[in-house]
């Protein structure tokens, strides 16, 4: 009985989703991407331009490198409706792929099922961003624990491709150097230069002008106190703090927090776990993270619930991914800006941050625990 009423549960969510992505104001992100293709077709003479989002219609500016915009062309070929209905079909598969290949000997899941869990996972703020928006979130993610996670050191270059692409992986080169994967460090480092290289033999004025003004770069995607923007700089900015001095301080203390608590991952076996802190540290310290970025909750959960052992640190687990469904940072733009008010637009950051600590505790007890008993690592990695 109690699998059926969950199955049914799971199908309503779907089907609420499903009926969510059709309305406005659909996959803006993944009309700018398109933009930016036909603009590479046509000679690209406004990629960058200040009123890029007027000329094309997507209101929105393009923010990537060059060489994005060259692998956008094809999207040019289908219509959006059509390019947005595929994006969102593989984005899904693929996060209800890792959903059930990493979470299937839970607990929780055996209870609840398989499909209501995935449906859940979808149901969070990252997730439904990711695909209301046509953005690279769920891509991203699973592509860099793909590459710090495979038995072989190949599978690396996917993380070199999405940091040409959108640069925060860029934080997974230092992770490899730190932890002494060399083979994965060159095979991302390699895939990272050579697609930055061929950007700018096929667009060299425009390469040029965007690794010249990364400086600017946070602005021009728009105001950093945004409540979408969920990393540190953002949760500073909406407590009414503009210091960069101040964010500079904290952004390097939390990557050599974030790099350290990796490593102890890694050290005890767990790839996986390395992966997923290096993913949380690098949506807190990036100049904007955008609630889709925070995709990483999601292996995030999984990975610390399957260390979890009393049901007290479950629980404290669920309720940190429970913020993620409760959609709080919307409620802040229904709101005059009020800094007292920030923590409930920041509950994306403050549940990264939660995330991170109960990942700190579960290694350090692990770590206290005899010889020989590392083996329960294996099922993570």
């Amino acid at each position: 009985m109690t699998f059926w009423v969950f199955s049914v549960i799971a199908v309503v969510l779907c089907a609420v989703l499903l009926w969510q992505l059709a309305l406005s104001p659909g996959p803006v992100d993944l009309a700018v991407y398109r933009a930016a293709g036909a603009a590479v077709i046509d000679g690209h003479p406004y990629l960058y331009a200040p009123d890029f989002g007027q000329q094309t219609g997507t209101l929105l500016r393009f923010t990537y490198p060059p060489i994005a915009a060259v692998l956008s062309t094809p999207l040019t070929l289908l219509p959006l409706t059509a390019d947005y209905v595929v994006w969102t079909l593989v984005g899904a598969w693929l996060l209800v792929t890792y959903v059930s290949r990493h979470s299937r000997d839970l607990d929780v899941v055996r209870v609840a099922g398989l499909a209501f869990t995935s449906s859940i996972c979808l149901w969070t703020l990252p997730v439904t961003d990711t695909l209301a928006l046509g953005q690279l979130g769920i891509f991203l993610t699973l592509a860099c624990v793909a590459g710090c996670s495979s038995r072989h050191a190949a599978p690396a270059m996917l993380i070199g491709l999405f940091a040409a692409v959108k640069l925060t992986p860029l934080l997974f080169l230092v992770y490899f150097a730190v932890t002494g994967q060399w083979r994965r460090l060159a095979w991302a480092t390699g895939a990272f230069a050579g697609l930055t290289l061929v950007g700018f033999l096929l667009m060299p004025t425009e390469s040029t002008w965007f690794f010249t003004n990364l400086g600017n770069s946070a602005d021009r995607v728009g105001d950093p106190a945004f409540y979408s923007n969920q990393s540190i700089a953002g949760a500073l900015r909406r407590f009414g703090v503009d210091n960069q001095v101040a964010w500079a301080l904290l952004a390097c203390i939390v990557v050599a927090a974030g790099l350290w608590l990796a490593r102890k991952w890694y050290l005890k076996g767990s790839l996986v776990g390395g992966a997923v802190v290096v993913g949380l540290t690098s949506v807190l310290v990036s100049p904007v993270s955008w609630q889709h970025h925070a995709v990483w909750i999601i292996p995030a959960v999984i990975l610390a619930y399957s260390y979890a052992e009393p049901t007290w640190e479950k629980i404290v687990i669920g309720l940190l991914f429970g913020v993620s469904l409760l959609r709080l940072p919307l409620w802040m733009s229904w709101w005059d800006t009020n800094q007292w008010l920030s923590p409930i637009g920041d509950s994306l950051t403050l549940a990264v941050v939660g995330l991170l600590t109960a990942l700190w505790l579960l290694v350090r007890r692990i770590s206290e625990r005899a010889p020989g008993t590392s083996d329960r690592l294996a099922p993570a990695t």
